[in-house]
């Protein structure tokens, strides 16, 4: 009979232990722990979830309110100390607070919320305090996230509603069914769109002919950006036409997903009319650049237009020295007059001396009649010696007469036949190297090269590029009957990286492939010719890291955007951010050109 009690005993703690372990147990899941705080003789006791969300062990931790403190981050001391000594002092029962902990085996910053529940004696007297603190750290992170969020949404929209009211270009956002999201004031005076027209579809509310809609909805289509220049925007009534500039954009929601595009449309009608008088800036005849380089062409072009004076066009092949010929020639006074060219590489010498001084009937073998030379028939006008480092020593002779007397002979006959003509000479090798070997007279070099124009590589001007590569695209629209808006930024980021070994034409060439094989409004990659899909595979990196980043390039690229930093990257294929990186090395150049920042 007296083992009962002994035994009940032995079960009531078992059971306590039991119940004590599942209690640990759903406070280490729930990382929930408990305290309790004897004020009387100032001991405090913690659970084990305690120690484990404060990085302690036992043997490290006093057991007195005042260790606990040293446990909570120093700059939360004091808000805790007074939540707790004016519950206190207050009378209040209970006290409840959020506060940041140092855990002492990492050093980690952890949130906690703590709650207290004061306990008395019969007479009212707090003795004891109990309470439980809960790790509340990812929860507080998530929170502040949140309101960090919120806030950077609050400042965005306020900045962006701030640009909407202030800048010149319209801003128009629309969904995936084309219906309209957001407007800004400048929507009103060029596209006729204002904030009453949000939630209509765009095709409804637009004033002019529509003439972008085509490129906006490709944008829905492809999800890609398209840039569009100088487009004539003609209002349906005839009575506002304007020049815009138009650049469209997926827009993407917080996560990442396409939900529409943003439309954006610069009034450029005012610009556009001042370039027309000033075009000489970006074209001069059939030369298409507006890099300094170019610029320097364009001047001495017109120095030597109306002087008689021999010019040497020196580059690479495929650079343009026709073109510049072409434009000596009817830039200046003798541009009624005949034109001939010539290809001195095409020809045997026989052939050529024939092609250029003409012949007499019996002169040679199979010639049954006179014949008049290409110098004769240029009497008066140009003749254009093309690849003239390809004569020979004997041609030579005869061309060095032509220049120092304007006067040759016919094949066959020792009669000399005097012509007033202008000589433009091009070449492609370096004649300097020709003469050192004996290869090319000297005589005849220096009487060819009064004065010298060289044409840079395209390589060496790939500012120029988006400009030939709308030029070209307005040539091959109207050739094919096509209406092709421009190439994407994948294509512009190949064409400014790419090294162009056959230089301008071989762009020429290219892009004519693309629009031969593009039936969309976009040229994209797959239109490209395979050399330039090839590049694209081998060289090109996703940043656009091998992008020339020289300051003629550079500040070509800027001057072609107006200095819109935004859409000389998206010209160049590189963001935002690795352009201002760049510009940062030429910084002191740049700001005399134009402004650095935005």
């Amino acid at each position: 009979m007296t083992k009962k009690p002994a035994m009940t005993r032995m079960n009531n703690e078992h059971a306590l232990k039991e119940s004590e372990a599942r209690l640990n147990k759903i406070q280490e899941i729930a990382y929930l722990g408990s305290w309790e705080l004897d004020l009387v003789n100032n001991n405090l006791t913690w659970s084990d979830e305690v120690y484990r969300i404060f990085g302690l062990q036992p043997q490290e931790f006093g057991a007195s309110y005042e260790a606990f403190l040293e446990a909570v981050h120093p700059d939360d001391r004091a808000a805790v100390d007074e939540a707790y000594s004016s519950s206190l002092r207050d009378g209040r029962d209970t006290y409840e607070i959020e506060h940041r902990i140092i855990r002492k085996d990492t050093g980690e910053i952890r949130f906690v919320h703590e709650k207290c529940e004061h306990m008395r004696d019969e007479s009212g007297r707090i003795i004891k305090s109990v309470g439980m603190v809960h790790d509340i750290t990812e929860r507080k992170l998530a929170e502040n996230a949140l309101i960090e969020s919120q806030q950077s949404y609050k400042l965005l929209n306020s900045r962006l509603q701030a640009i909407f009211s202030s800048i010149r270009e319209a801003i128009i956002t629309v969904d995936k069914d084309l219906r309209i999201i957001e407007v800004n004031e400048a929507s009103k005076g060029i596209c006729g769109i204002s904030r009453s027209d949000i939630g209509k579809n765009l095709h409804s509310c637009f004033i002019c002919n529509g003439g972008c809609l085509k490129a906006i909805e490709e944008t829905l289509r492809s999800e890609k950006a398209i840039s569009l220049d100088n487009i004539l925007c003609a209002h349906k009534d005839k009575s506002n036409t304007k020049v815009v500039e138009f650049y469209s954009s997926p827009l993407l929601d917080t996560e990442g997903r396409f939900m529409g595009a943003i439309l954006v449309f610069n009034d450029r009608t005012r610009l556009a009319t001042l370039e027309s008088s000033l075009q000489m800036r970006q074209q001069l005849h059939n030369i298409v650049g507006q890099s300094d380089c170019m610029q320097n062409i364009y001047s001495l072009i017109s120095d030597l237009a109306n002087i008689q004076s021999t010019v040497l066009i020196t580059g690479e092949s495929g650079t343009g020295k026709e073109l510049v010929a072409e434009a000596l020639h009817y830039g200046g006074e003798r541009r009624d007059k005949p034109f001939v060219r010539v290809n001195c590489s095409a020809l045997s010498e026989s052939l050529l001396e024939s092609e250029l001084f003409g012949h007499v009937k019996g002169a040679f073998t199979g010639a049954d009649r006179n014949r008049v030379g290409r110098l004769e028939m240029a009497d008066g006008g140009t003749v254009f010696l093309d690849e003239i480092g390809d004569v020979s020593r004997r041609v030579q002779l005869s061309l060095l007469r032509v220049l120092q007397e304007r006067e040759f002979e016919r094949v066959g006959e020792s009669t000399p036949i005097k012509v007033d003509i202008r000589v433009i000479a091009a070449t492609n090798q370096d004649l300097r190297e020709k003469v050192r070997k004996g290869e090319f007279r000297e005589d005849l070099y220096y009487r060819l090269r009064v004065v010298e124009i060289t044409l840079p590589p395209l390589r060496g001007r790939r500012g120029d590029i988006p400009l030939l590569t709308e030029h070209f695209l307005k040539m091959f629209n109207n050739r094919f009957n096509k209406n092709i808006y421009g190439v994407d930024a994948d294509v512009m980021s190949i064409f400014m990286n790419y090294h162009w070994p056959g230089n301008v034409r071989e762009l020429e060439h290219a892009l004519e492939h693309a629009c031969i094989v593009c039936h969309d409004p976009v040229i994209t990659v797959k239109h490209l010719p395979p050399e330039l899909k090839n590049f694209l595979n081998s060289q090109i990196s996703p940043l656009g890291k091998s992008t020339p980043d020289d300051y003629q390039s550079l500040r070509s690229v800027l001057e072609r955007a107006h200095w819109n930093k935004t859409k000389a990257a998206r010209l160049m294929g590189i963001n935002v951010r690795t352009l201002y990186r760049r510009m940062s090395k030429y910084k002191d150049l740049l700001e005399h050109e134009g402004p650095v920042e935005n």
